[in-house]
């Protein structure tokens, strides 16, 4: 019941839990028994399902602001976004941990030092840094390998001023989350694209405590690329990514 903004709503309505088989049920009632026009997802995990259920909403007259089912379902998977999408855009090689696992060598592209996380986690946890074949056995007793993801570990480059600091992390396994690019890309209720920002954020303990605007042109076209790619695939609202 400690939620800051409970104070600044017309009412506030404590929820079920996502996970509860009538969330879906209870957010329509709540919908429509207060008037509401327009539903704003705010929590990642009910993307998915509100996004497979537009229509229900649309027709009792409620908006619901999310991205079709296929770029959510890819968005909240890091394998699918791989599979789906790195014909066009330079996305990072990305495996499934358990079949790596079970023939290394027809991965090529995976190269050490190498980081495994869940395929659908967040805020980097789980995360596993390895600097051999031997270190992914090891370290891997221990979790569900079929949930998580090898990828190539990518430093900045070796003029970044973070970079002595990640890469002396990285040989002690350690995860530090110092800096990051973060794109931010906003389409309209007709998916045209309204605007784009793009920052280099300082971080501690994983929060941005400096934000610095980006203009270099190489990055700039990558993003505006995938800003029409969303475009055409009819995204709605704020997009995040951040890497």
């Amino acid at each position: 019941d400690n939620i800051f903004a409970r104070t600044q709503c017309d009412r506030f309505v404590k929820s079920l839990r996502i996970s509860e088989p009538n969330y879906l049920d209870f957010l329509l009632e709540i919908c429509i028994s207060n008037n509401i026009d327009v539903l704003i997802p705010g929590n990642d995990t009910e993307l998915y399902l509100l996004s497979c259920n537009k229509e229900l909403f649309s027709h009792n007259g409620i908006k619901v602001i999310v991205a079709p089912s296929d770029i959510v379902a890819s968005s909240r998977d890091k394998y699918l976004w791989y599979v789906d999408y790195s014909d066009k855009f330079d996305i990072v090689a990305t495996v499934k941990l358990d079949q790596y696992m079970v023939d290394p060598e027809s991965f090529s592209d995976i190269t050490f030092p190498a980081i495994a996380k869940p395929s659908g986690g967040s805020a980097s946890s789980g995360i596993k840094i390895f600097h051999s074949l031997i270190d992914v056995f090891k370290d891997c007793e221990h979790i569900d390998v079929a949930q998580y993801v090898i990828q190539p570990y990518l430093f900045p480059k070796s003029s970044d001023p973070e970079f002595k600091r990640l890469n002396k992390a990285v040989n002690e396994k350690r995860l530090e989350q110092a800096s990051e690019i973060s794109v931010q890309i906003v389409l309209s209720p007709l998916s045209k694209i309204l605007g784009l920002f793009v920052s280099k954020n300082r971080l501690k303990d994983g929060v941005p405590i400096q934000v610095e605007p980006i203009n270099t042109p190489e990055i700039l076209d990558k993003v505006k690329d995938i800003a029409e790619f969303l475009s055409l695939k009819k995204v709605i609202g704020p997009v995040n990514i951040q890497g």
